[in-house]
């Protein structure tokens, strides 16, 4: 019971924690788009390297997070290391 209550005030707190470290986290799907558009590649293009459509794409775009299996994936791709943009905030 009380392991419960711990974690679910630790959810909370965590919660907050992360929201706060949001509001000066860049978007990384403005910058997935930015990349992609300095490199002249299109939605499709990228959708046929992670092997999903374009719509999949469009939404990565809207996405201020990401899974981080799917950012290496577009990191791969796009030869270049969005990983780094977190890591400078450190």
């Amino acid at each position: 019971m009380a392991n419960a209550f711990l974690f679910g005030c630790w959810g909370i707190g965590l919660r907050f924690i992360l929201q706060q470290l949001m509001n000066g986290l860049p978007h990384i799907g403005e910058l997935i788009r930015a990349e992609m558009h300095r490199q002249g590649r299109t939605n499709i293009w990228l959708a046929q390297q992670l092997s999903c459509n374009s719509r999949t794409i469009s939404k990565i775009f809207k996405k201020e997070v990401i899974d981080t299996y799917q950012l290496l994936q577009i990191s791969i791709a796009l030869q270049r290391d969005f990983f780094k943009v977190y890591s400078e905030l450190l």
